[in-house]
């Protein structure tokens, strides 16, 4: 069994087995319940905290599964709503960010819904990715610096017409390609993979994908579902977001920062 499958069972899951990559990896991260900053940008304002180490620790699961491939670039799904894969993704990016030489760029794919913008304090952004979609000029659009260093962010704008007629993929593939030249990472923020169909257009879009569910609320049927969608995507590794952590595990990553904050003979 999976440690996935395992994951899910803890959280009352009991389907039939899921059929993962061997070479995908697991990373698990704790409820953001009893996180006492804002879990959304956690990485940034309150980089000593529990939280912001466990994304650490997933942004360098991930560095390892990129070695030595050619991946500089990585769309974040998610199958439905309100899996974490937002909270993810910026976290993530603000950790990248803060060992990188040229960069991070978060581009905000999710024309439906977008709230990267917002969460990074981008309200009035001045070019969008819509903008570039709807136009013929094949210069990338301004990309906004955020508040974080390193980190950049192109917002996704506001799209008068469905997203599924301006999507031109070759296009794209295209701009992608440009991107991953001036920046060390490109991460795309992506609409759910079951609800909305240019989800599975931007996941083919970037190197490899990350899958990234709720470990309490996600079913396994709706993994299953999202796995079919990107059946001909390469998934990089798995993220089991919002789990509770073990007990063993939550007292000595507490001991660890009650000691880190007393300091050593206090």
């Amino acid at each position: 069994m999976s440690r996935i499958e395992k994951a899910l069972r803890k959280s009352g899951e009991a389907e039939k087995p899921l059929s993962l990559g061997s070479e995908s990896e697991l990373v698990t991260l704790p409820c953001s319940g009893e996180c006492k900053p804002d879990p959304i940008l956690v990485a940034h304002r309150a980089p000593d905290s529990h939280f912001a180490e466990q994304f650490r620790h997933s942004a360098n699961a991930l560095a390892r599964l990129r070695r030595g491939k050619d991946i500089s670039s990585l769309a974040f799904v998610s199958p439905g709503r309100e899996e974490g894969k937002t909270t993810v993704i910026l976290n993530t990016a603000i950790v990248e960010a803060q060992r990188s030489l040229r960069g991070v760029l978060v581009i905000d794919g999710d024309l439906r819904n977008p709230s990267c913008h917002q969460l990074l304090g981008i309200n009035d952004p001045k070019s969008s990715l819509c903008e570039f979609l709807a136009g013929t000029d094949e210069r990338l659009p301004a990309v906004h610096a955020t508040p974080i260093p390193n980190l950049f962010l192109l917002p996704a704008g506001n799209l008068e017409c469905p997203p599924f007629e301006v999507f031109k993929e070759a296009r794209m593939k295209r701009f992608m390609s440009r991107c991953c030249e001036m920046f060390d990472l490109v991460f795309i923020d992506t609409p759910p993979v079951i609800l909305v169909s240019e989800a599975t257009i931007l996941a083919r879009l970037a190197d490899a994908c990350v899958l990234v569910v709720q470990g309490l609320k996600t079913r396994k049927k709706a993994i299953r579902q999202t796995m079919e969608a990107l059946q001909d995507v390469a998934i990089l590794g798995f993220i089991l977001n919002q789990m509770e952590p073990d007990a063993a595990v939550s007292t000595r990553y507490s001991d660890y920062y009650s000691y880190k904050k007393k300091g050593p003979g206090k």
